[in-house]
């Protein structure tokens, strides 16, 4: 009866530091992809927003601290409930008066009115990307920003965001599955940006491999970098959950990067 009580026992502490303690431990990441164009920006994903916890409080100092010129949130705003109740979040990262670009994940296609969602986030000023680039200037520097729906659940259409393109200026890509990353290589994308896989969110320490790992590629582009050619792919382990307000060995994260 000892060893079953003991089993049992250490299950339950781990169960419980993943969701007391670590989901609310954000990293930040900071990473120089060049020194092109001195900018910088944050990168978001997986937010899956129920309630402004100490988590998402941090987020918002974090921003605050880091002299950044856009913000960056690959998808899945929308919580494990497929609710959307992170409007008046948002507002106060829009309010730090950068720019803020969006794409969809797939559990904002879960929403019962997605155009509702669309119309809030465009409402907050926040530019929604699908299947479309825009470009964005600083200090007569321009750099294509090119946004996909969700390749995850075969949303995307990256031949029809990169349509009329100037191959000649710098492209990042947003994308909420890094399941593009050899359709984005192809088409010559300097960086692309995904979330996600939360990093696998309940894993195994020192080990780049999840049970569940939601991709075609399984655990492949699990987070971190990722560089073929002349394009390189970062995978965010992104700020909330799906399916379990639990995470073990795969801290959230936001990432701060420049160009």
């Amino acid at each position: 009866m000892m060893l079953p009580t003991v089993v049992a026992a250490i299950i339950f502490l781990i169960l419980a530091y993943g969701y007391f303690a670590e989901r609310f431990w954000i990293r930040k990441t900071k990473i120089a992809f060049g020194n092109y164009f001195n900018i910088k920006f944050a990168h978001l994903s997986d937010i899956h927003f129920s309630r402004e916890s100490i988590r998402e409080k941090k987020i918002l100092e974090i921003l605050q601290e880091e002299s950044i010129d856009l913000i960056f949130i690959t998808g899945d705003i929308v919580n494990y409930r497929k609710k959307f109740v992170g409007y008046d979040y948002l507002k106060k990262i829009v309010e730090l008066r950068k720019p803020v670009y969006f794409v969809f994940g797939n559990w904002d296609y879960k929403v019962k009115d997605l155009n509702k969602l669309r119309t809030d986030l465009k409402n907050l000023h926040i530019i929604v990307l699908e299947d479309e680039h825009v470009i964005y200037e600083k200090d007569n520097i321009k750099i294509n920003i090119v946004g996909i729906s969700d390749p995850y659940t075969k949303r995307a259409n990256l031949v029809k965001a990169v349509k009329g393109i100037d191959k000649s200026l710098y492209t990042i890509l947003l994308s909420h599955s890094p399941d593009i990353f050899y359709e984005g290589r192809d088409e010559g994308i300097n960086l692309i940006l995904s979330g996600h896989m939360h990093g696998g969110q309940i894993k195994l320490p020192f080990v780049k491999f999840a049970l569940y790992a939601p991709s075609k590629y399984g655990s492949r582009f699990l987070y971190g970098l990722f560089k073929e050619k002349n394009t390189t792919m970062y995978v965010n382990k992104g700020i909330g959950e799906s399916h379990f307000p639990i995470r073990i060995c795969a801290k959230p994260e936001i990432l701060i990067g420049k160009i």
